[in-house]
């Protein structure tokens, strides 16, 4: 059992490097095979096509950040500032991963089965988005509607996404060196007053 499940975790490693690397359509299952030191048939086994391969890689990827938020959650009792910039350092910390994940996600070579869309349907919004919810809410204590709460989520989760990617492109940090909008600690001050910024929008609509 042991060695088929550090089968699986080989193929999937081996293939999460190559896809953030050449793409879905330049890499191929001899490649991936190649790289994790398997033979074609423990991919076949494991996975049954390339495509669902591809969707087993986003799951790993988003499952491994969403357990980090998840441990980030209960080192500590924050409120909704506190636990956005954690998250922020988490994102900033870990550039060429979270990188590694956009450029799969980001891929338009691939055609994903119907079926492995529907079997992830779960996996649609941000991770670690329901403790953030949670948080917002109860920060305000207030009676607030599902389609505010989650707008507020998508825009501080966006934010902090936004300024990760921007942090791990090597010609932005290059061409904006010494700039303090690229700074950490400005890029920190900035997520907290967007998240008054929203607090005080969703107290104004209430």
């Amino acid at each position: 059992m042991n060695e088929l499940i550090g089968t699986k975790d080989k193929i999937i490693k081996a293939s999460k490097e190559l896809f953030a690397a050449k793409g879905f359509s330049g890499t191929s299952i001899r490649d991936i095979a190649k790289l994790a030191d398997v033979n074609l048939g423990a991919i076949n086994y494991h996975f049954k096509s390339k495509e669902l391969l591809y969707v087993h890689v986003f799951q790993t990827s988003y499952q491994w950040v969403e357990e980090a938020i998840k441990m980030i959650s209960s080192k500590e009792d924050l409120d909704t500032k506190g636990f956005a910039l954690k998250v922020f350092d988490f994102f900033t910390e870990n550039k060429s991963a979270l990188m590694n994940t956009f450029k799969i996600i980001l891929d338009e070579s691939i055609q994903i089965p119907e079926d492995a869309i529907e079997s992830e349907s779960t996996l649609l919004g941000p991770p670690g988005g329901d403790i953030l919810e949670t948080k917002i809410k109860k920060d305000l204590s207030l009676d607030l509607d599902e389609a505010s709460i989650q707008w507020a989520v998508k825009v501080i989760f966006s934010t902090i996404t936004y300024w990760s990617i921007i942090s791990s492109s090597p010609i932005l940090q290059s061409k904006c060196k010494g700039d303090p909008f690229f700074e950490t600690k400005t890029q920190k001050e900035s997520l907290k007053r967007l998240i008054d910024s929203l607090f005080m929008s969703l107290r104004a609509n209430q």
